[in-house]
């Protein structure tokens, strides 16, 4: 593509992009160490310190997805047990929401489905946690102290100033970043989260192009 548009051309991680342009113009902007983590059919992340992408020495950088947080947990894509992609992607939280309606749909659940499982999706079930269903509230409660969980050991062992949280199930609302943010801050040092600000992702469906385009000064 170089060659063939005589312009520079980059290539990154669309975790990467995202967190490059939650750091630049997003909810971290001013922060110079920020994590970002998506929340989504995977779990993504990317990490900036002193303003810039780190990819690690191989590009391998910020799979915060496949940390294990419960070695006899479930068997996640990467192959691995336990992952915290394992337990609070999307595919994941469905997964365990349908085991619990296995018996069948709460009212909640009969109305925003329509009496369908099969309609189920993220936007669904917070469509059902803002009715107050139980089932909801326990999945919800449930992902966030385990996102928390895993996330608090990132938090210990990079020390950022901004931890941004986005992607689908982030944008559900709910009450959800915020129940993650307290986990973290029970679970990492006191030194680790006294100044630490764990915001929302603001540039939604955009950030990877965002980042992608400020590439230019940031590139490998």
């Amino acid at each position: 593509m170089n060659e063939h548009l005589n312009i520079p051309v980059y290539v990154e991680n669309d975790a990467n992009a995202v967190a490059l342009a939650e750091s630049r113009l997003g909810s971290a902007k001013g922060s110079s160490s920020v994590v970002c983590v998506t929340v989504g059919t995977g779990i993504g992340g990317g990490i900036i310190l002193d303003g810039k992408i780190w990819r690690g020495n191989n590009f391998s950088a910020a799979e915060l997805g496949h940390i294990s947080i419960d070695l006899e947990g479930p068997v996640c894509g990467c192959g691995n047990k336990g992952c915290i992609e394992a337990y609070c992607s999307s595919r994941a939280i469905l997964g365990r929401t349908r085991e619990r309606l296995a018996t069948g749909l709460t009212s909640a659940f009969e109305a925003v489905l329509d009496g369908d499982i099969e309609r189920l999706s993220i936007r669904k079930l917070f469509a059902a946690l803002r009715r107050h269903d139980q089932v909801a509230e326990e999945i919800i409660d449930e992902t966030s102290k385990l996102l928390g969980f895993g996330l608090a050991g990132v938090v210990n062992l990079l020390n950022p100033e901004t931890l941004v949280i986005g992607g689908g199930v982030a944008d559900g609302g709910g009450g959800f970043v915020d129940k993650v943010a307290a986990e973290i801050r029970k679970l990492a040092f006191a030194s680790a989260v006294e100044h630490l600000k764990i915001v929302r992702a603001t540039l939604g469906n955009d950030a990877g192009f965002i980042g992608a385009g400020l590439l230019g000064d940031n590139p490998a």
